[in-house]
């Protein structure tokens, strides 16, 4: 996913993402910081 796609979606769905690609703390991110790890994830494979 892109950053346009990410932003579109609740925090609720931002946070099950980020806990599915194991994001530490996910519950604790802001939206931004969210959108942020999970778009660094996606970038590492």
């Amino acid at each position: 996913m892109n950053r346009v796609e990410l932003e579109k979606l609740s925090r609720d769905e931002l946070i099950a993402l980020a806990e599915h690609k194991d994001v530490p703390r996910a519950r604790n991110l802001t939206r931004a910081e969210l959108v942020d790890e999970l778009l660094l994830r996606d970038s590492r494979g």
